[in-house]
């Protein structure tokens, strides 16, 4: 298909027409406030504060920012970082921007205004009203003001995204970036709006999260583009399956490949053209808590390669439901997340109708179950690979929800390669004899686990007691050979100990053929780090 013009012919892209305009001048015109750019909307957190522009590889490119302090616009060329040409104005996580330790992965602005901020991407503002707060990191100091972005060449634009950024107002139309392939805007709590603008774009993931406004309608220069990508978690408000159809289904069901309605509460029956989105791969709607009346359209048949769904902390949905996705649609290698399910001071538990053979990846953690065992289904899975069910870290005040007592039986899964029970200090975590039927179990996360000394050297007690009885002591890729136990994490320190004794060969040990007489923790764990192949992750 052709577009005639006055000077030229334009191809489309799949059904879309680009936007005919001249490389000119194209300001994008922003509100903000603080002693510096970018600040950040939440304030001194972990979660990271950035603005980044990408462009076409290896293609020279520049950003221009004008701050509206009377320092003029200050020009910084876009740098190759690895295999994408972008900038990135970051903010450190705290309140003292020389704290910020930058990651290798990162290309970090350095000012060419001598203003401060250095390699940080900051720059700070020269008229703010309190002449003390100038070359000062104050992420809520109440000076507004509007700051102005345009770019040297603009078709050469393919990405911008904002983080957790204090934008303030209407966010501007980006649609006559004609080449923008991104758009990320997430964590903005102060955006009130979007400005709307009726015409095509080449945008094919955008992610419009976590901001001040909700909104009914998706804007229209969205809606008018080929999305694969599409995150409006937490955004946009769908009242009933019309609206889901008319905002999301319709304008984006040939191109869709993820969806993220997350906190959208889709509390009603999906319409049956939500089976007609065949590219689907991805489905999340996670923290929904009114979704006791969510259904599935009837007709799954279509959706071919829908692999996964996170309905995670999304308590009250029905588990009918959740039956549905595992055996109506028809896909393999499905992941399926249904975290904080279990997590009912009664006892509660999920049973499939039959055995399964598509579920390869399930996560139902943080939940107690049947009175702290695993849920039924996980031995009705098949081709499960890998199961996570981790617990409450601290064992909070809400500890009788959230953490497993026992292992309960799922020697059927035999598909099993990776188990995590992580942050499980009250479970009984050492290995039960059935295990033995898991020939495939390679990995076995237990991590801040342990609530004394004692259960720590009893866990691995148990574990040298099954591999040595179960594994063969050749080398090769046999069964229980060759496994990662992981009991520690940096990050997570509580509820760890390090196995008593030393880290040493027992007597009578020969390797190949005996394992000698180990005679603490320690030395079991030599033992099968070296007969067995294992690697161990314990606390130092």
């Amino acid at each position: 298909m052709r577009i005639a013009t006055t000077q030229a012919q334009v191809f489309t892209i799949g059904g879309f027409a680009p936007i005919i305009s001249p490389d000119g001048e194209i300001i994008l015109k922003l509100t903000t406030r603080g002693t510096c750019f970018p600040a950040r909307a939440d304030g001194y957190s972990t979660r990271s504060c950035f603005f980044q522009v990408r462009s076409f590889n290896n293609i020279a490119n520049s950003v221009l920012i004008d701050y509206s302090d009377g320092t003029g616009w200050h020009e910084y060329n876009l740098v190759q970082n690895g295999s994408r040409t972008e900038r990135i104005f970051r903010v450190n996580d705290s309140d003292d921007p020389t704290t910020i330790t930058p990651s290798s992965s990162d290309i970090y602005v350095s000012p060419n205004d001598g203003l401060g901020g250095g390699e940080f991407g900051i720059h700070f503002y020269q008229d703010l009203q309190d002449p003390a707060k100038i070359d000062t990191v104050d992420h809520y100091y109440n000076q507004e003001r509007e700051i102005f972005i345009k770019f040297q060449t603009p078709s050469k634009i393919q990405a911008i995204s904002f983080q957790n950024v204090v934008l303030l107002g209407t966010f501007p139309s980006l649609a006559r970036l004609r080449n923008l392939v991104i758009l990320e805007l997430e964590y903005l709590p102060l955006l009130s709006a979007f400005e709307n603008e009726a015409v095509n774009t080449f945008l094919k993931i955008v992610s419009l999260s976590f901001i001040g406004s909700t909104a009914t309608s998706v804007p229209i220069w969205i809606k008018n583009s080929p999305i694969t990508y599409l995150n409006l978690s937490s955004y946009i408000t769908l009242s009933d399956a019309n609206h889901l159809e008319n905002e999301i289904i319709t304008p984006f069901k040939t191109t869709l490949n993820i969806l993220s309605l997350n906190k959208c509460n889709l509390n009603y029956q999906l319409p049956e053209s939500f089976g007609e989105i065949v590219n689907l791969n991805t489905f999340s709607c996670r923290s929904m808590p009114a979704s006791e009346n969510f259904k599935f359209p009837t007709d799954l048949s279509n959706l071919t390669d829908f692999k996964s769904l996170n309905i995670s902390d999304s308590n009250n949905f029905p588990f009918s439901e959740v039956k549905r996705y595992i055996q109506d649609v028809p896909s393999t290698g499905k992941y399926l997340n249904i975290r904080n399910f279990g997590s009912t001071v009664t006892q509660v538990d999920f049973a499939l109708d039959t055995d399964d053979y598509s579920v390869e990846s399930f996560d139902a953690s943080y939940g107690r179950w049947n009175n702290g065992t695993p849920p039924t289904c996980i031995g009705q899975m098949k081709a499960l690979e890998t199961l996570v069910m981790y617990g409450s870290y601290n064992y909070s005040v809400y500890s009788g929800r959230f953490n497993l007592l026992n292992w309960g039986d799922f020697s059927s899964a035999t598909a099993l390669r990776e188990i995590n029970f992580r942050w499980q200090q009250k479970m009984d975590l050492t290995f039960p004899t059935w295990l033995v039927n898991l020939t495939n179990l390679k990995i076995f996360d237990c991590h801040a686990s342990f609530e004394t000394q004692e259960k720590m050297d009893q866990f691995v007690d148990s574990v040298y007691d099954f591999i040595t009885t179960n594994a063969s002591i050749t080398e090769g890729n046999s069964p229980f050979r060759i496994m990662h136990i992981k009991t520690y994490r940096s990050a997570s320190p509580l509820n760890s100990f390090h196995p008593t004794g030393i880290y040493q060969e027992p007597t009578e040990y020969v390797q190949g053929s005996a394992n000698g007489t180990p005679t603490t923790p320690l030395e079991k764990v030599w033992v099968l780090t070296h007969q067995y192949q294992h690697t161990w992750v314990l606390k130092p």
